[in-house]
């Protein structure tokens, strides 16, 4: 890996895309497509995806060093990967329960997707959409390079990991700001148990393709019975 002074400029970069290309988006481009300031912004992630492959590619790192490595056993790939889609599913629901006995916070907000319900060609673009952005950039951006470089920046012991696990969920949750607090909630706590599954299983693929899922059966849900039943 490079050295930490050429990671702190690199991650100084995102940090700037993260924040510009959202500014740009609600206070210019949507407002002129007559888009709601809150909508999605996956231009966010291609940047940033895109950028972090450059930086690969410039520091001759290989794409191992984000986590996308050559499957050892099929058998337990496919039990981590449905694990981890188990816990995706349940989880956050039950830590939802939990935070509404003592906060009255408003469901996640999902009304932008609501041109889903019943309409097909809706429907194949999110799910194309989710596979890129959601299942395989977003686990690149978050899980394979923030959390690893962080992680090396602080010195790559147990409570760094511990540290830029719990940083990365959070920074997930920030992104997802246009679903409302809970919302919020609810994706950092996905990025949380992401998170922990590939600081002790380091194969990426399994995140990708356990976070497509989860993508793909929300917007099945949202095809057949609407955003209410999320």
């Amino acid at each position: 890996m490079p050295e930490k002074m050429i990671l702190r400029k690199q991650l100084l970069i995102l940090a700037i895309v993260s924040i510009v290309l959202p500014l740009l988006f609600t206070k210019g481009i949507y407002p002129l497509l007559n888009l709601p300031p809150n909508a999605p912004i996956p231009i966010r992630i291609f940047a940033m995806g895109g950028l972090i492959f450059y930086f690969l590619k410039r520091n001759k790192e290989s794409y191992h060093s984000i986590g996308l490595v050559k499957i050892k056993s099929i058998p337990i790939f496919v039990l981590i990967t449905l694990l981890l889609l188990t816990c995706f599913l349940f989880l956050p629901g039950i830590v939802q329960q939990v935070i509404a006995m003592f906060l009255t916070i408003a469901p996640a907000d999902y009304s932008f997707f609501e041109n889903v319900q019943g309409n097909v060609g809706a429907l194949i673009f999110w799910l194309l959409l989710s596979w890129v952005v959601g299942g395989f950039l977003e686990e690149v951006i978050f899980r394979g390079y923030l959390q690893s470089r962080l992680a090396q920046i602080l010195g790559g012991n147990k409570a760094s990991i511990v540290i830029v696990v719990i940083l990365q969920a959070i920074i997930f949750g920030l992104f997802h700001y246009y679903q409302g607090a809970a919302g919020m909630i609810s994706t950092g706590f996905i990025a949380l148990i992401a998170g922990v599954f590939y600081a002790f299983y380091k194969n990426l693929w399994a995140n990708i393709i356990a976070h497509g899922l989860l993508d793909t059966i929300g917007f099945i849900v949202i095809y057949s019975n609407g955003t209410a039943n999320l």
